[in-house]
């Protein structure tokens, strides 16, 4: 505010200066958004700073409001001071001055950045902000399974018996065993057959078919021996030209040579080749048609050596085979030498017993061939066999024991 003061007056007073009072401090800006904060603080962090007056030099204060006191002049007081020839004197009048607002504070302008942006400092949120409730995310579904057990850590050990209880489990365990093998033994003589004296008689019924050598051996092919001609020449022909496997018995039937081809009986059979059996009493054995002329493949070392015969009979009734054997034992071995392809040295029969089935042979020169002949009863009836050699007379009796438990005949 201008001082009034009339040309000639005394100096108005002035009010002594305060060099106590500091000017004020800028009032600090209002809060902005956290992102417009970091922005801010960076810039002021690296603005200037406003410079601070030196020491030394009195800044001018402002003086208080109620300190301040005004001299005021009327016209009509100047001119009577003129015409007295004096200054006029203002009057002092206490005013109140007005409390002036403190300066605004400088604007801040953003430097523009010279170089690389400065990194953003994240200041850290109001301690008054309310963080957003956490998402609750449910539980993922399961399908309810069979919980696996735990391993135990522990074997568990199963109780002891107590040793009077054991031997009881023995004793019950013996006695049935006993049971079991008396009950087996009684089935077994009730129907399984007798024993090596027994001479089972085979039952057969009205309708059921009876059981055949070819059941046992296998289906018999035909071989055609005319009834007139050179029979061994006729047989040797038809036996050569049959392939046998090695090791085994092809079974044939023998068969005439008129029309349907009639089945030689085994009597028959012999009477073809000049063997004489009238003195022989067994009709039951020589008029069966019941019997096969088999071929065994014998070999040396694995080299074939020819297809050998082995005769199997079946009885068609009751008869006494051992008998019929003991009876013809000493012709036997030469009326088989031209069938059988042996030379006979004349010796007599030999006793043995294979698979405790007795049997009677002659050795002969060549060790391929020979003859044998046995009685075998199983529970299917009684047979004669007859072989040409040691081997194919063995697997022949292997066959009929084996077939449904046979037993050997005496």
């Amino acid at each position: 505010m201008a001082d009034i003061n009339p040309i000639g007056g005394p100096a108005p007073t002035r009010p002594p200066q305060n060099n106590n009072i500091n000017p004020p401090l800028p009032t600090p800006p209002p809060p902005v958004k956290n992102d417009m904060a970091a922005d801010i603080a960076s810039q002021i962090a690296t603005s200037p700073k406003p410079a601070t007056p030196p020491m030394g030099v009195q800044a001018t204060g402002i003086p208080s409001g109620d300190n301040i006191k005004t001299t005021i002049r009327t016209m009509q007081e100047d001119v009577s001071a003129l015409r007295k020839g004096s200054q006029p004197i203002g009057s002092s009048v206490d005013i109140k001055s007005a409390i002036t607002p403190p300066p605004a504070p400088p604007t801040i302008a953003p430097k523009p950045p010279t170089s690389a942006p400065a990194p953003v400092i994240r200041t850290a949120p109001p301690i008054n902000t309310i963080s957003p409730a956490p998402i609750i995310v449910p539980p993922k579904l399961t399908v309810p399974g069979p919980v696996k057990p735990m391993p135990s850590s522990t074997i568990p050990v199963p109780p002891q018996q107590s040793p009077s209880k054991t031997l009881k489990i023995i004793i019950v365990a013996v006695i049935a065993l006993i049971l079991l093998g008396v009950i087996g033994y009684i089935i077994y003589k009730t129907v399984g057959g007798g024993g090596e004296n027994a001479t089972p008689t085979p039952t057969v019924s009205g309708n059921a078919t009876p059981l055949t050598t070819e059941s046992i051996f296998g289906i018999a092919k035909d071989i055609t021996l005319p009834y007139t001609g050179d029979a061994l020449s006729l047989l040797s022909s038809a036996i050569a030209a049959e392939q046998v496997a090695a090791g085994s018995i092809n079974p044939y039937q023998i068969v005439g040579d008129t029309k349907g081809g009639v089945l030689y009986s085994f009597g028959e059979f012999l009477n073809r080749f000049s063997i004489d059996i009238s003195a022989l009493n067994d009709d039951a054995l020589f008029s069966s048609t019941d019997w096969i002329l088999g071929l065994y493949n014998q070999s040396d070392n694995g080299t074939f050596v020819g297809n050998r015969i082995v005769l199997v009979v079946k009885s068609s009734g009751d008869s006494d085979i051992q008998k019929t054997i003991s009876d013809w034992a000493a012709n036997m071995p030469s009326d088989f030498a031209g069938i059988f392809g042996y030379q006979t040295t004349g010796n007599s029969l030999n006793d043995d017993v294979y698979s405790g089935v007795p049997f009677k042979y002659i050795q002969v020169a060549d060790k391929n061939l020979g003859f044998a002949v046995a009685a075998v009863s199983i529970n299917s009836g009684d047979y004669l066999v007859i072989g040409s050699s040691k081997e194919s007379f063995r697997l022949a009796v292997d066959t009929l024991l084996n077939y449904k438990g046979g037993t050997g005949g005496q």
